[in-house]
């Protein structure tokens, strides 16, 4: 019965290279979703895309990023990733903060995004979260490639000639 089990470091490299990929394409859908925001607000702001447009468009694409972001930061406190999980907790606790105190409101408001320092503010939020999600990439890149490399490539000590 004893030589049914598989050894718990088997389940530790699971959770870890669990983490890292779901970490790694979650960061990529962030990355995107600020590029797609970051378009839309300049079409906004050249009149190209009404404010109804904007608020409709982007509107469905608020939740979403809360919720990839805080599963992000879940799962690096489940796989002890320290590092990532303390560097994404202020944005976790911003996005939070944001989905409690905006309860059953809308994140952009048609009436008021036209204004130039709402469009200015929205931009410069959009261009902070893009730079962290790009961070939070580069990390989740190296991160994958050293569990991959740790976990799947055999050491020289375990090789038997």
């Amino acid at each position: 019965r004893d030589s049914l089990r598989l050894p718990t470091s088997f389940f530790m490299a699971l959770l870890e290279i669990f983490v890292t990929v779901i970490s790694f394409i979650g960061s990529i859908a962030l990355i995107f979703n600020q590029i797609y925001l970051l378009v839309a607000l300049g079409d906004l702001s050249s009149d190209i895309m009404g404010p109804i447009d904007f608020c409709q468009g982007l509107e469905p694409f608020v939740i979403p990023e809360y919720i990839v972001q805080g599963v992000i930061t879940l799962l690096y406190l489940a796989g002890h990733y320290w590092i990532g999980f303390l560097i994404n907790v202020p944005l976790a606790y911003y996005h939070f903060n944001m989905w409690f105190t905006k309860r059953g409101q809308k994140r952009f408001d048609y009436t008021r995004i036209r204004r130039t320092e709402v469009i200015q503010h929205e931009n410069k939020l959009a261009y902070l979260k893009l730079g962290f999600y790009l961070v939070l990439f580069l990390l989740n890149l190296y991160w994958l490639v050293m569990s991959l490399v740790h976990h799947l490539v055999p050491s020289k000590r375990t090789m038997v000639f």
